[in-house]
């Protein structure tokens, strides 16, 4: 059974009778404190990797915040394109609807030559307008479409690598830290049993060093060692 620090404190050995040689008292009593103080510090070290060692048992939590929020602005970016598109065509297709009508108007109402051509040729030219208008706000929507597009994808993929690597290195120090405690820790506990086994040895050499030395002298065994 393992020692603990207080049974190494209150070790006790046999005195050696007056006249018979054994060890110095003084320094049997300061190795043995010695040796206690040192358990105690090893297994407070122990103690505390192992309430250290939780805080390891799972990687950090990745923060994706920024980039969330940066990709969340950048599809309501796409949607306001999506909608000032909408709204151009609309405007485009009101726009055509009034030229239409202006045109039925003028046809089915008698004017002079001059006036005819002259009204015709302003139909002419707003309907060319309409159509311009037409074609720019599909052009300019379409761009707005594609550049927020483009932006939101572009954004995705840097945020989705930025997470990969921030959980990587999370993962990668996480490890190396479990590993470094777990290191600590085992060498700890193999300083605590080589600690123990040389009390048992020191005690079991002490006893025995006693005993041959009465047994030298008289040939009768001293006192049994008590611990």
């Amino acid at each position: 059974m393992p020692l603990t620090p207080a049974e190494i404190h209150n070790i006790e050995f046999a005195k050696a009778s007056i006249g018979k040689r054994g060890y110095d008292e003084e320094q049997v009593d300061a190795l043995l404190d010695e040796v206690s103080t040192e358990m105690i510090r090893l297994l407070e070290e122990n103690d505390r990797l192992q309430r250290h060692l939780p805080s390891v048992s799972a990687p950090p939590e990745v923060d994706n915040s920024a980039a969330t929020a940066e990709f969340s602005a950048l599809n309501a970016e796409l949607d306001r394109a999506r909608r000032a598109c909408a709204q151009a065509e609309t405007n485009a297709r009101r726009l055509h609807g009034m030229l239409d009508e202006a045109r039925r108007s003028a046809a089915a109402r008698p004017a002079p030559a001059p006036v005819a051509d002259n009204s015709e040729a302003m139909l002419s030219m707003a309907q060319r307008t309409a159509d311009d208008h037409m074609r720019h706000a599909h052009e300019e929507s379409n761009a707005l479409i594609n550049e927020a597009r483009e932006r939101s994808e572009r954004t995705t993929d840097e945020a989705r690598k930025l997470a990969g690597d921030i959980e990587s290195n999370a993962r990668r120090h996480h490890q190396e830290a479990a590993a470094e405690l777990g290191t600590k820790r085992a060498g700890l506990l193999r300083e605590i049993d080589e600690m123990t086994e040389f009390i048992e040895n020191y005690r079991h050499a002490l006893r025995d060093h006693v005993t041959r030395q009465g047994q030298l002298l008289d040939g009768t065994a001293v006192e049994q060692v008590r611990v």
